[in-house]
């Protein structure tokens, strides 16, 4: 790492959620983390995009170059052949096995097929060292007129419980 301190870090990927339907929906705890920012991601379904993240290729912005003030990427794997100013350069093969070599707690969350642990293509869950998988429901019309400012992560109080305060947190949360 370059850097001079041991954040905790929270990653946040809106599965299935295009530019206009975030911008009209009632987010009402996003803007509190950080102000919405358009972008291009580099896959185009769940799988292909998160296996891009987690290698720390993230969404292209639309808007600018900076994802943080002086770094126009986060991850960046030694290994890359353009240089890019970098908060972590990374030599393991995802951005996932870095922060766990580095000391992080390894934590994700999820409820896409893509993230079954049961299923034996699908090997994005086993990178953490805890995965808290809720499975897909079936497109209901209950479901479809869901209300959006309802949103629910039924894990996310036992996982906030069972952080750790004596070691930093990678917290990935797949939400849909």
């Amino acid at each position: 790492m370059n850097i001079n301190f041991i954040p905790n870090i929270l990653f946040v990927t809106l599965d299935s959620c295009s530019v206009e339907s975030a911008q009209k929906a009632n987010l009402v705890n996003l803007p509190k983390i950080s102000r919405m920012r358009v972008a291009e991601t580099p896959g185009n379904y769940t799988y292909s995009a998160h296996s891009a993240f987690f290698i720390g290729n993230l969404p292209r912005l639309i808007y600018g170059n900076d994802y943080l003030p002086g770094y126009n990427s986060i991850w960046r794997s030694i290994q890359a052949k353009s240089e890019k100013s970098s908060l972590f350069h990374f030599s393991e093969s995802n951005i996932i096995s870095f922060h766990k070599n580095v000391g992080y707690d390894c934590i994700g969350m999820g409820g896409v097929s893509f993230f079954d642990p049961q299923t034996s293509c699908n090997y994005l869950s086993s990178l953490f060292d805890t995965f808290y998988y809720s499975k897909d429901q079936k497109k209901t019309e209950a479901t479809r007129k869901r209300d959006l400012n309802s949103f629910s992560l039924d894990k996310l109080e036992i996982i906030i419980n069972n952080i750790s305060n004596n070691k930093p947190f990678f917290l990935f949360i797949n939400a849909k």
